[in-house]
């Protein structure tokens, strides 16, 4: 375990592991990142078979949040948290079809002692045109066009 640090609502620990990238420099370690929330809030579960393709590592099953819960708390952290990486995930699952039920959302929010509000989204995805690029780009290869992902999650969000 490289990292450990947390507060009241949950924690996040950092573990690395030498895999077969490793070359004996502790830059060449890869790394898994595991937030844990203690906010003891009810979460709809999936099971989800991961196959990865190689004869000799073979399929494991994950419980996974239901993509709706996801979605939901993607949107509570677009308006809290206001990054690019929200609007992003948000894109691609919106592309799924998923459909949220609004009381999840507002579920998420009382958290917060706060509601979903529109305005707040469109304003929150507005504020990220700027910064878009430069958040993005540590993350990724390939940088999705703002156009396009804030077109994708407001006419999405249109449906709540």
């Amino acid at each position: 375990m490289r990292d450990r640090r947390g507060g009241a609502s949950g924690f996040c620990i950092t573990l690395s592991y030498k895999g077969p990238l490793y070359d004996g420099r502790d830059g060449s370690k890869g790394s898994v990142r595991i937030d844990v929330s203690l906010r003891g809030e009810d979460v709809g579960e999936s099971l989800l078979l991961v196959d990865t393709g190689y004869d000799d590592v073979g399929s494991a099953m994950l419980i996974a949040s239901k993509l709706e819960d996801i979605m939901a708390e993607k949107i509570r952290a677009l308006i809290v948290r206001g990054t690019a990486r929200d609007l992003y995930d948000m894109m691609f699952i919106a592309a799924k079809g998923v459909k949220v039920d609004l009381e999840l959302v507002n579920r998420k929010f009382s958290i917060y002692g706060m509601e979903y509000a529109q305005d707040q989204a469109a304003s929150q995805i507005a504020s990220l045109e700027g910064r878009w690029a430069m958040e993005l780009e540590p993350l990724l290869a390939e940088v999705v066009p703002y156009e396009a992902a804030a077109k994708a999650v407001t006419g999405w969000l249109a449906s709540l």
